[in-house]
């Protein structure tokens, strides 16, 4: 008897030595829903060259070349930097402002992201633009210190997101005869070895726009169609590897980037030459929007109570609001708008104050507030907007002010100096 029950006990062990074996269980979510400790912070994108992101003390942002952390609760911003006596941004020599910990030089290509605890950041080896041959992916802490480089990217990256543990960025390769090819990688962390998802076939093309949500990675692709510009938003199922069209539409059509309410994919179509491809502009365009489910099935037109050819003004969504506002670049006659409505374009709050500059940026961001960077005579200002007023009134509070002096400065940093061991600092 006493035999019998040391094997049964010995086969309950191995059965629960199975069941929780790393092969078995994934430490990532693998449903088709939003997680903010692994997923993508899709609400933080932006066309702005500012990243944003969200930790749950608060928010980081890297403005002009300094990275900043804004408390929750007091929505006052600091350079994400412990060293006492340090000048930050105030800096004005160029052999010490390389040794501040929030300093991070100015590229065309910026990373930003928090996930599974730590912060994520983007940093060029060189520190200059003309001294960079490819972008160093730094984990830290989130007060900034402990870092380490666990990724490299390449110096043409586009763009990258990061999702359940692997970045995701697109590239463009030149071949030994100058061929330009374009695609997509994954990197898994910690290992940091980047493969190929997919590559593009259009003339001059190239991959912008990620996003991921749950088991599925969008992208918009943008090229040459039989010698015409052509805009394309395709859907990438991470389980099978399938790749397909998200959102069928006419060739004289240009999808937005993806983005998502309550786990289903939104995004709009913009018709701006209905007649097809042809040599003459066509006087009436206008946004068409859907939604559909992540995969693209259940596709429906969403129509909206607003002027269909008022094409300065679009509709977005943060996951789980929608908001309609000013695009950038709009004609500086026409006067600004923040609203946040529902799906049937019933307005439930407003920003009263659209003194807002035409060149603004603004993030949608999570639960509690959205951000507008904001050009003014003084500067750039960073606005936080509290997102569920009770009386439907969204307030707003400057967050961060940066002189113009101070957003337009360059560095000349000699040449001995442009490369940095960032995995020491901190």
């Amino acid at each position: 008897m006493k035999r019998v029950s040391i094997i049964i006990l010995a086969a309950v062990l191995c059965l629960s030595m199975a069941a929780c074996s790393p092969k078995e269980k994934s430490k990532y979510p693998t449903d088709n829903v939003y997680h903010p400790e692994t997923d993508s912070h899709f609400m933080y994108t932006t066309v702005h060259e500012c990243p944003m992101t969200e930790g749950p003390d608060g928010y980081y942002i890297k403005a002009a070349d300094t990275v900043y952390f804004i408390d929750r609760e007091t929505l006052q911003a600091s350079p994400l930097c412990g060293k006492p006596n340090c000048k930050h941004q105030k800096e004005l020599d160029p052999k010490k402002v390389i040794d501040c910990d929030a300093y991070i030089p100015y590229d065309s290509f910026s990373f930003l992201e928090f996930q599974n605890g730590h912060l994520y950041i983007s940093v060029p080896d060189g520190l200059t633009n003309s001294s960079t041959e490819k972008y160093l992916i730094l984990q830290m802490e989130p007060d900034g210190t402990k870092r380490k480089v666990v990724a490299e990217l390449p110096k043409n990256t586009l763009n990258c997101i990061m999702h359940r543990g692997a970045l995701y960025y697109s590239s463009n390769v030149y071949s030994e005869t100058m061929e330009k090819k374009y695609g997509v990688f994954r990197c898994n962390l910690p290992d940091g070895k980047p493969e190929l998802l997919f590559d593009g076939n259009f003339t001059d093309g190239r991959f912008s726009h990620l996003a991921a949500y749950g088991n599925y990675l969008y992208v918009l692709e943008n090229g040459s169609k039989n010698g015409l510009s052509y805009s394309d938003l395709k859907c990438f199922d991470l389980a099978t590897g399938n790749m397909k069209q998200l959102v069928p539409h006419p060739d004289a059509v240009s999808p937005s980037r993806v983005q998502f309410l309550n786990d289903h994919v939104f995004g709009s179509l913009y018709y701006w030459d209905t007649d097809g491809y042809t040599d003459e502009p066509v006087e009436e365009q206008y946004y068409e929007y859907f939604m559909a489910d992540l995969d693209g099935s259940n596709l429906k037109k969403i129509q909206f109570p607003f002027d269909e050819n008022d094409i300065s003004r679009a509709v977005t969504s943060d996951g789980k609001n929608l908001w309609r506002y000013s695009i950038p670049f709009q004609p500086s006659d026409q006067p600004r708008i923040l609203q946040k409505v529902d799906e049937n374009g019933n307005m439930l709050a407003e920003y009263p104050d659209v003194s807002y500059d035409r060149l603004a940026e603004i993030f949608l961001g999570g639960e509690s507030h959205l951000f507008i960077i904001d050009r003014t005579e003084e500067g750039v200002i960073l606005r936080a907007i509290e997102k569920n007023p009770e009386d439907g009134i969204l307030k707003s509070q400057n967050c961060l002010t940066i002189p113009s002096e101070e957003w337009m400065r360059t560095y000349e940093i000699d040449s001995a100096d442009s490369h940095i061991g960032y995995s020491d600092r901190g």
